[in-house]
């Protein structure tokens, strides 16, 4: 079947055209990708990568249309939210007009199956699988290590041998070939990142800047929290890992704007991506996010294991380049620990967001660091809030210094210093306390209207400046 200039669409948009000369066997299939270097079998049926860099298929529900190079509808089916992780499939298979949970097919061994049958079993109509000596999926004619199993095919120097199986030296023992060991980057940075949304987390994603042609290869975005498997309540557990290195072609890059921009396949909002991949952010407690070199760590492993808040000597890792911590509580420890400010690095959080009459602190769902300072902001829950600072793939805004805060003005919980990065109940005490007072430290705020900065007497200006003010220095009230 000629399938050139065909084209699958969710309930929104084209997300793919099948490239001219695409031809689909009798009874064989194709699978499409929503991004990323598939790798795999897929049981010999062809493979392709959707052409607008996503497929924009919701959690919640959404259609697939297939059409015709002249529009015409082909085939569609449409589908709800309560699919439990499974896909959907034909039952019976092929012949079928109904979709079912794919587990729910007789025979079926998991919850999908792209490229095969439910069973595991290849189309009849597809070309039968070559030998694939080490079971990694691969078979041997496309394998870079055919004898030793490497399913991701990771070829960190790009030498087209594998490095499971490539002999080039590692003199410093850290799992890393020598020729693949990097160093941080000049100049790059973490520079924005988003990683919870109203609803179905859509539109995570991480926005490097740096110097136009700065190489990615050896470099990993890693967060730091909870376990996968089973919360601790501690943290220190890597829990999610986002290789920047590729493993054939050419590194990836800083673009010549200096942005990179790495977001999910599912991502809306503006912005060119540079990059797809899957990040799975914890969305619910204290996470650290880093960017390091020469990673040779796995999910879920405990890089604090004395629960110190430092990081374990010799962790996985080569270099930190840049990172930031997000919390949800104005004093740490609350819950996970923070790792950001023992590496020299920010900590930011947590947000204030209105529930009722009440105001209650939650993990940013969004930084930046601005463009113009080097601080960092909470940006909006919602991206598509009125006043969201999400600027992907583009210049962040700029921002008012916050340093120091003149409402985080009184002694805090005691200690007799003041500032503590936050305005609370301590500086609202201390205006109380101090008014009408002529030598307080909270005689801060603009007085009526004249934008001078204290008039010698503690008064309504300074209780509305705490007031209003109230929470995290620097974060948006909303």
């Amino acid at each position: 079947l000629d399938v050139s200039d065909w084209t699958v669409s969710d309930a929104i948009a084209v997300r793919h055209t099948f490239p001219a000369g695409t031809m689909i066997d009798d009874q064989c299939a194709i699978v499409i990708f929503p991004g990323g270097t598939p790798v795999g079998q897929f049981g010999g049926v062809q493979v392709q990568v959707a052409s607008t860099g996503q497929l924009g298929l919701n959690n919640g529900g959404d259609s697939v249309i297939v059409r015709d190079a002249g529009g015409l509808i082909i085939t569609q089916m449409s589908y709800g939210s309560a699919t439990n992780g499974n896909g959907l499939n034909l039952d019976p298979e092929v012949v079928g007009t109904s979709y079912v949970l794919h587990s729910n097919v007789p025979g079926a061994t998991g919850n999908f199956s792209p490229g095969t049958l439910v069973t595991g079993a290849q189309f009849s109509g597809c070309a039968a699988i070559g030998t694939d000596t080490d079971m990694d999926g691969i078979p041997d004619v496309d394998d870079n290590c055919p004898m030793n199993a490497n399913p991701q095919q990771e070829d960190c120097d790009l030498d087209g041998i594998g490095d499971a199986c490539d002999s080039d030296p590692d003199l410093d023992g850290n799992g890393i070939q020598d020729n693949c060991d990097v160093m941080a980057p000049a100049g790059l940075v973490m520079n924005e990142i988003r990683i919870d949304q109203p609803g179905a987390d859509n539109d995570e994603y991480v926005e490097l800047r740096g110097l136009p042609g700065t190489s990615l290869q050896g470099l990993t975005i890693i967060s730091i929290g909870d376990p996968t498997t089973t919360p601790d309540g501690n943290g220190g557990a890597i829990d999610s890992i986002n290789s920047l290195s590729v493993s054939s072609g050419s590194p990836m890059v800083i673009p010549a704007d200096g942005i990179f921009l790495i977001a999910e396949s599912t991502f809306t909002l503006a912005g060119d991506v540079d990059a797809i991949t899957t990040f799975d952010f914890e969305n619910g407690d204290t996470t650290t996010y880093l960017l390091v070199t020469n990673f040779t760590g796995s999910l879920d492993q405990d890089v604090d294991l004395d629960d110190d808040g430092i990081i374990d000597a010799n962790p996985p890792w080569g270099e930190v380049v840049d990172g930031i911590s997000l919390i949800d509580c104005e004093v740490e420890p609350c819950g996970n620990l923070s790792y950001a400010a023992s590496l020299g690095l920010p900590v930011l959080g947590p947000d204030i967001i209105t529930v009722g009459k009440s105001q209650v602190s939650v993990l940013p769902a969004h930084a930046y660091r601005c463009s113009n300072i080097d601080e960092w902001r909470t940006g909006t829950f919602d991206p598509f809030d009125a006043m969201t600072a999400d600027t992907p793939a583009a210049l962040n805004p700029e921002c008012i210094a916050v340093t120091p805060c003149p409402w985080d003005c009184a002694p805090d919980n005691g200690d007799g210093t003041y500032g503590n990065g936050s305005v609370n109940i301590d500086d609202l005490l201390g205006v109380i306390n101090d008014f009408g007072a002529t030598d307080s430290p909270c005689d801060n705020a603009p007085d009526n209207g004249d934008g001078t900065f204290g008039n010698g007497s503690i008064n309504i200006d300074d209780l509305l400046g705490v007031i209003n003010n109230f929470g995290p220095c620097g974060s948006i009230k909303h």
